[in-house]
């Protein structure tokens, strides 16, 4: 892959933002990971770009979903959804999307986060959604986090955060 602008891993699978806005994936395809259509177990070491995700300016990735924030405010996302991390409303039958889905109600997201089975946007006016289920929408201002908890998260995701670019060679 060339011109990678992020690159995030998961439970078995990675996923790449280039600068054109398409988004690559690879690895475990157990809850639709790669978001090709289809569910498999096998292994898949090399990038395929994720079909009809385009315009993308950021991406996420929980422990076996995948976030992408598209440059009109709308988040896709595909994989598992055990908790709701999908956004759909409700839970997708059978707890998976092999194909990318639009979260419900997000049209200004300006950046996504996640971890493990949640899911987090950022919204233009700065205040955060988290966990999109239907029954447990939160509407939070970034201001209302404790330092410590987005600490805690920064340091689950990264325990070298605060000491390189953005990508960790180590």
């Amino acid at each position: 892959l060339t011109n990678v602008v992020k690159v995030l891993g998961g439970s078995m699978h990675s996923v790449a933002l280039k600068a054109d806005g398409t988004v690559w994936v690879w690895g475990r395809n157990d809850y639709g990971n790669l978001g090709t259509g289809v569910v498999d177990a096998g292994s898949h070491p090399l990038p395929n770009q994720v079909p009809g995700i385009a315009d993308v300016v950021d991406i996420a990735n929980g422990r076996d979903h995948i976030l992408a924030v598209h440059k009109d405010g709308t988040v896709s996302a595909w994989g598992l959804d055990s908790a709701g991390q999908l956004g759909a409303g409700a839970l997708v039958a059978g707890g998976e999307s092999a194909t990318p889905l639009k979260v419900k109600g997000i049209t200004d997201a300006t950046a996504v986060f996640a971890n493990g089975n949640y899911s987090f946007a950022r919204r233009a006016d700065g205040s955060l959604l988290g966990e999109y289920s239907k029954e447990r929408r939160l509407y939070l201002p970034i201001q209302a986090i404790p330092k410590p908890v987005i600490n805690a998260f920064l340091a689950a995701e990264d325990k070298n955060f605060y000491e390189h670019g953005g990508i960790d060679f180590t």
